[in-house]
């Protein structure tokens, strides 16, 4: 699952733009769209939850927190850093 979401992180228009605040729910709304797309393409039995989070590179930080209750043995969460 990690390396599906990173390729999808890494093979995208968005790479190439400036940050522009006016942007960022489209650009989110894109990168959730376009994730849920391959994932549900794979057939698997799960349903996937896509968060997503753009902020500008300027030397600020993004502290972010998650967890997830279910069966450890079937269920799990990636982070992916893009």
């Amino acid at each position: 699952m990690m390396k599906l979401v990173s390729m999808l992180m890494k093979h995208t228009i968005l790479d190439s733009l400036d940050y522009k605040q006016n942007n960022v729910n489209q650009w989110t709304a894109f990168r959730v769209k376009q994730s849920l797309t391959h994932l549900l393409k794979l057939g698997k039995t799960y349903q996937p939850i896509v968060t997503c989070s753009v902020m500008q590179r300027n030397g600020s930080h993004l502290y972010t927190a998650g967890s997830c209750f279910g069966d450890t043995t079937s269920d799990g969460t990636c982070t992916v850093r893009w």
